[in-house]
């Protein structure tokens, strides 16, 4: 019985740890998508398609702002 409990909080330790690193895998994704945007040296199409890249996976309108900001600006 002992052993049953200590089986499911494992398993629901592990379910969690792994859902922190996703979030943490998709916020470096995103990061970098942004710091592909905002590389001057590619092109404004590439730019434009890492900036909407970044929005389709985070949800909190800094990739929204930077693309904005880049269509603003060229």
């Amino acid at each position: 019985m002992i052993l049953r409990y200590k089986t499911i909080l494992a398993g629901m330790m592990l379910m969690s740890m792994t859902s922190v690193c996703h979030v943490r895998t998709v916020e470096a994704r995103i990061d970098s998508l942004l710091n592909l945007g905002r590389d001057t040296t590619r092109s404004h199409r590439d730019r434009v398609l890492s900036y909407k890249d970044a929005i389709r996976l985070g949800q909190s309108g800094d990739a929204m702002y930077e693309l904005a900001n880049l269509y603003l600006t060229e």
